[in-house]
């Protein structure tokens, strides 16, 4: 008697299991019909059109604004160039099989040399740029708009932010002044 309800028990269980595969298969395919007749609803309805702003009704200084800033702000972009003088004059850097390729009175060796851009914030020769361009720099050469060229020492930076400041000797120079974060409204540059 045991034998045939433990049996029966069993095929109870088993019934039960499939008929919950079943449903879970059943809602599945029902969930995903749906989603696909959402997908397709979405996709056949025109998408609402975009406006540009209209520049015609707000003069000629909003529609000529770019143009308007790549006039000024020339001469306050410089050209910073720098150079990591090498540590080691023999060919340290090759394979240890190879150094002995390099003669022993060999004393040249090449610079690192690197570059990138940066613009004056002061007229007293601050300059703003990158910190990767001047990053462990022994020799720091900033060239101005009108191509005089002065030597530069780092006096702030931080890698976290990629921005260092660096600081030529020349007084009286066009620069751009730093906006006030404050004050910014969305959608300003």
């Amino acid at each position: 008697m045991l034998r045939q309800i433990w049996k029966n028990t069993r095929v109870a269980i088993v019934l039960l299991g499939l008929i919950a595969i079943v449903a879970a298969l059943v809602g599945g395919v029902a969930r995903q019909r749906a989603n696909v007749r959402a997908a397709a609803a979405a996709l056949s309805s025109p998408l609402q059109q975009w406006d540009p702003p209209p520049t015609r009704d707000t003069g000629p200084e909003a529609a000529d604004a770019f143009a308007a800033v790549a006039k000024r702000i020339p001469p306050a972009v410089v050209r910073i160039e720098t150079e990591k003088l090498p540590v080691e004059r023999r060919g340290r850097w090759l394979p240890r099989p190879l150094q002995g390729l390099v003669p022993e009175g060999d004393t040249t060796s090449i610079p690192e040399m690197a570059g990138g851009s940066g613009f004056i914030v002061s007229p007293q020769g601050y300059i703003l740029t990158n910190n990767h361009v001047v990053e462990g720099a022994d020799i720091i050469t900033v060239t101005l708009y009108n191509k005089r060229s002065y030597q530069a020492r780092v006096v702030g930076e931080d890698p976290t932010t990629d921005v260092a400041l660096v600081k030529i000797e020349a007084l009286d120079l066009p620069y751009l002044p730093l906006g006030d974060s404050d004050s910014a409204r969305v959608g300003e540059w």
